[in-house]
């Protein structure tokens, strides 16, 4: 599993009074009952068919490709901020400022996206060497994404794999919500 998929089931266990996590491919998806399909099935929040690819876009003022994070985060981000009782007239502020600050990151790490990788191909004079350079400087091995990366199970591990994502799911609520009240108390 990914950062995706755990913070988009985080987002969405604060809005559901019962979740049950159903974790796997297209092919297991349940025809019957009430269920929010993301990051497979290719619905409104699912980022991996070329169409939906297409149609889902970037983020706003970015070329940041959406992925389950910020789908869920999009199309439910009125509900979370009501149900964590986040004064209405700040909806709008905190919307952009979680934006920026956690789900971007979450979404272009899915997505295989670097922004200074982007940006240094946007400035013509670089060298290469430069380019290079810069991309190298930018990057770092330990990430919100590698953090989560790191709770799934390894090869060797007994763990389940499904107990292993709830877990993560439990650490992404809690950075989510971290983060919310640090942005609505600001």
């Amino acid at each position: 599993f990914h950062a995706d998929d755990v913070f988009a089931t985080a987002m969405l266990s604060l809005i559901a009074e019962d979740i049950t996590v159903k974790r796997g491919g297209e092919e297991d998806i349940p025809e019957t009952g009430e269920w929010i399909v993301f990051d497979v099935g290719g619905g409104k929040l699912d980022h991996h068919t070329p169409e939906n690819k297409e149609n889902n876009g970037t983020h706003p003022n970015t070329d940041i490709p959406y992925a389950s994070c910020g789908l869920v985060w999009r199309e439910y981000y009125e509900e979370i901020l009501k149900e964590e009782n986040c004064p209405e007239r700040y909806v709008d502020s905190v919307y952009q400022k979680m934006e920026k600050s956690l789900i971007l990151g979450i979404d272009a790490a899915d997505n295989g996206f670097n922004p200074i990788k982007n940006a240094t191909e946007q400035m013509p004079n670089l060298t290469s060497d430069q380019q290079k350079e810069l991309i190298a400087q930018g990057n770092t091995a330990f990430t919100l994404t590698q953090v989560i990366k790191d709770f799934n199970p390894t090869w060797e591990s007994d763990r389940d794999p499904d107990e292993a994502f709830m877990d993560a799911v439990s650490f992404a609520k809690d950075i989510f919500l971290n983060r919310l009240d640090s942005i609505i108390d600001a």
